[in-house]
């Protein structure tokens, strides 16, 4: 459909208290070519008519008895909370023009009316109009589109990692196994000789270090152990984790949540990233993570005490946050941050327990 003809099928609404007015301007946009015309007398009927029609445009007369057009503009406001509802105001006054763009009509048309000028205006503010309803289309359209690729991304993503973590299991956990048994040979080889031998003990804790370090790897790239002892256990053991390598005071507090894989691991990558986050910038002493249950929903609140930074002021290239966000509005929940320098962080998460509670066999990770 060409822009002329979305323009001839605009959805317009004609209040005016004057029945003269109503029939002069319905006849003028019916011989103009415009088939969706409705009008009305009634100037409190307006908002109920908007959200029941979705109107591109309204005709609006100031002044009327009961609520003049001004009240009517902020009931329009209130209704849509800042989407774009053109009006044009009709009036016989000079000095409501001024006042009515102000108040944020897109224009006006003098009365008595001449109704050439009325005919340009109106068709000026619906090709406006046409325009920006395609572009909401088209925003629409390209963040559904976004949307999804996010959500393959984050697939592709969660499998390469377990796809490595794997790799780090099966071929460097081999031969670091390898490495262990000929320590092993070797140290029994090596009984007659003492001073050789001792040498074998920095080797053999090297090792130890280089197995615990692979572990630690493998769990950061694939929780396994979300399958073997579930959320609350694994973010205990990554808390406990956090906390002794940081050298910060962990206090958790987690209720027992059934939740799918897909709701397991969005939360366990929320704790995740949040503890990553303080380990890098908070310069944190103590972390409090608490996972609740609040029906509806399964809230996390994540809270420190570090430096605390200013939201407004993150760089677009910071991912961690969004990808937080993303994943947890991807199962219908919700992530907010409140922060300033100085005073430490508080996140507050939730995740819906209707849709997070199901058969864990029919997520897809």
């Amino acid at each position: 459909m060409t822009l002329q003809l979305d323009i001839g099928a605009a959805n317009i609404l004609i209040v005016d208290d004057e029945d003269a007015s109503l029939h002069l301007l319905r006849r003028m946009l019916t011989e103009a070519g415009y088939t969706r015309v409705a009008a009305t007398n009634i100037p409190t009927d307006v908002c109920d008519l908007h959200r029941q029609h979705d109107y591109d445009l309204i005709l609006l007369d100031l002044q009327m008895p009961g609520m003049d057009g001004f009240s009517v503009m902020e009931g329009l406001k209130a209704l849509d909370k800042g989407s774009y509802t053109p009006v044009i105001v009709l009036t016989a006054q000079p000095q409501h023009k001024l006042r009515a763009l102000r108040a944020g009509a897109k224009d006006f048309i003098s009365k008595p009316f001449d109704l050439l000028e009325a005919k340009t205006r109106i068709f000026n503010v619906l090709e406006v109009r046409m325009l920006y309803r395609k572009l909401e289309e088209t925003v629409r359209e390209r963040t559904a589109e976004l949307s999804e690729l996010a959500s393959y991304l984050i697939i592709v993503r969660e499998d390469e990692k377990a796809l490595l973590a794997r790799e780090l299991h099966d071929e460097l956990g081999a031969l670091l196994t390898v490495a262990k048994i000929e320590v092993a040979r070797m140290r029994i080889k090596l009984r007659e000789v003492p001073a050789l031998a001792v040498h074998l003990e920095p080797l053999d804790l090297h090792l130890d270090n280089c197995i615990a370090i692979k572990r630690r790897i493998i769990e950061t790239l694939r929780p396994s152990g979300l399958a073997v002892f579930g959320l609350t256990q694994t973010l205990e053991n990554l808390a406990t984790d956090v906390g002794t390598r940081l050298n910060i005071a962990m206090h958790t507090e987690f209720d027992e949540i059934e939740l799918n894989d897909e709701g397991q691991l969005a939360i366990y990558r929320l704790v995740q990233e949040a503890l990553t986050n303080v380990s890098k910038y908070a310069n944190a002493t103590r972390v409090s993570i608490s996972v609740k249950r609040e029906p509806p929903v399964v809230r996390v609140r994540i809270d420190d005490d570090g430096i605390g930074f200013d939201p407004t002021a993150l760089k677009s290239s910071t991912h961690g946050i969004a990808g937080m966000r993303f994943r947890l509005e991807k199962l219908y929940g919700s992530l907010t941050i409140d922060s300033r320098p100085g005073a430490g962080t508080h996140l507050d998460a939730t995740v819906p327990m209707a849709l997070a509670v199901s058969d864990a066999s029919q997520s897809q990770l």
